[in-house]
């Protein structure tokens, strides 16, 4: 292999600056994603790295070994300090500062104190690789929905081979004997230069594939609970409407809502000279019956006289609670001789069926037809007017004209 080690240091420093860069920049596009930021902080560790490395000859020992060494250090820390941070898992601080302050002390030993050069490429190779296992067994764990899917686990071979070549470049440095070396210490030199640099690219490339990936899943997650709320405000919407249309008792339309179909129904009449019948129904002795049996037996009554309505009209026929115990029943398409025979019915149905405590309840009934271009509320009058006959009758009756 006859590469320049500079010319590697150069690309390598090049690869490891933009790779620091582009991820600074994203993280600085999706603030609210701090991985990419110690992604990019793990980067500019490479480039600082680069740097010390290749001046080792201008440099003191202090700089060119113990911080370099501790900068690569610092690079496999923040890679695993960016996958927690993704993973939403908490930074063990303290643990991660003791395993820190350990690897500073046994530089320092091998380095001044017994100077082993060996075992010195094994602390910092063993650190390096057991913070690159831990950051695969966080990849692995199932802490987002799509997790771990086919990106994670790409990510975790980069990483996986990145830790093979440490692993083996520390065996052939250490146990190999020298006739098996196919490579001389330059060369070696220069396949660990590549390897961090490909490593470098690869496992941002592969990061920013999971990355895009969860912020996809979370653009799915949102579109379906913003699908889901507005299913929900719409169902919300429709219950608010049915309880401002209707009496919240005895669930029969309310005025609001009698006035809105009253209305419709004039314009079809209009339209289409549609007969157009409307039964004004009151309670006999109501307050009596209140009184006796109480304000939760006259409820009861209420609901149970809108039921004997819906027991007799038809489907396109709409009863109303107009108030108290005062009933509108609208009949379209309905002539007054027909109108009259349903609120008979009405009545003999409510006068057979509806005992209370033993208490008969009746009604009295005034129905009248829609005449000609007459407003519902003259309409809604002159029923009442006949209602008010009904009860001088002596009630328990249906008077219509």
């Amino acid at each position: 292999m006859d590469l320049d080690i500079d010319t590697l240091f150069i690309v390598n420093l090049f690869t490891a600056t933009i790779v620091s860069l582009v991820m600074l920049i994203i993280w600085r596009m999706q603030r609210s994603s701090a991985c990419l930021g110690w992604l990019s902080l793990a980067a500019f560790c490479l480039v600082i790295g680069s740097l010390l490395v290749p001046a080792r000859a201008l440099l003191p020992d202090f700089l060119s070994t113990m911080i370099a060494n501790s900068i690569y250090l610092l690079w496999a820390i923040f890679i695993w300090r960016g996958i927690r941070n993704f993973q939403g898992l908490t930074f063990p601080l303290q643990n991660v500062a003791l395993s820190v302050s350990v690897f500073v002390c046994l530089l320092v030993y091998y380095s001044y104190f017994e100077v082993n050069s060996a075992i010195l490429l094994l602390v910092i190779s063993l650190f390096v690789v057991a913070y690159s296992v831990l950051s695969i067994m966080d990849l692995l764990k199932p802490i987002h929905a799509h997790a771990p899917a086919i990106e994670h686990k790409f990510l975790v071979a980069i990483i996986s081979v990145f830790n093979l070549f440490i692993v083996l470049r520390l065996a052939l440095l250490l146990f190999a004997e020298p006739e098996y070396i196919q490579l001389d210490t330059a060369q070696l030199e220069q396949v660990s230069i590549l390897a961090f640099m490909l490593y470098s690219v690869a496992f941002a490339l592969g990061f920013l594939w999971v990355q895009q990936r969860h912020l996809e899943h979370q653009s799915e997650q949102r579109a379906e609970a913003l699908k889901v709320a507005n299913a929900l405000t719409e169902q919300l919407r429709k219950e608010a409407e049915k309880a401002a249309l209707h009496d919240p008792l005895t669930l029969a339309g309310n005025r609001r809502k009698f006035e809105s179909n009253a209305n419709l129904e004039r314009q079809r009449h209009l339209r289409h000279n549609h007969e157009l019948c409307l039964a004004f129904v009151d309670i006999d002795y109501f307050k009596a019956v209140n009184d006796k049996l109480g304000h939760d037996r006259g409820d009861q009554v209420l609901k149970l006289l809108v039921s004997c309505f819906m027991d007799i009209i038809r489907n396109i026929d709409m009863v109303y609670r107009w108030g108290g115990e005062e009933f509108i029943i609208l009949l379209p398409e309905t002539s007054l001789s027909k109108a009259i025979l349903v609120c008979e019915r009405i009545r003999e149905h409510i006068q057979s069926l509806l005992i209370v405590d033993q208490e008969q309840i009746t009604v009295s009934i005034g129905v009248t037809q829609l005449r000609e271009r007459e407003s519902i509320n003259r309409l809604v009058k002159r029923a009442d007017k006949l209602l008010y006959e009904a009860k001088q009758k002596g009630r328990n009756c249906v008077v219509g004209r």
